[in-house]
């Protein structure tokens, strides 16, 4: 098991987790351990080819639904439109 060394925490951050590992009954290192694990298996922002891909197609079929921009396109109906198809989350 690999050991880390870091300088220059904040006295305040520090407090903030030993106060959080007692709430979780754990040491102060079992719960920077317990942080780092969360930390290390959250999903990175990055999005692989392959969704990458699939939301190139998802907005070309967007664009295809307003078919090409023109001022008089209403936008009101293209967000309930991708709202209601799931694509609030872009």
């Amino acid at each position: 098991m690999g050991a880390i060394h870091i300088e220059g925490i904040e006295e305040t951050v520090l407090k903030s987790i030993a106060l959080r590992a007692e709430q979780n009954g754990r040491s102060l290192d079992e719960e920077i351990r317990a942080i780092l694990a969360s930390a290390a298996s959250e999903k990175p922002d990055r999005l692989t080819p392959e969704q990458a891909k699939a939301r190139a197609d998802e907005f070309a079929a967007i664009r295809a639904m307003t078919k090409g921009y023109s001022p008089e396109t209403d936008s009101t109906k293209i967000i309930r439109e991708m709202r209601d198809r799931g694509y609030s989350n872009y």
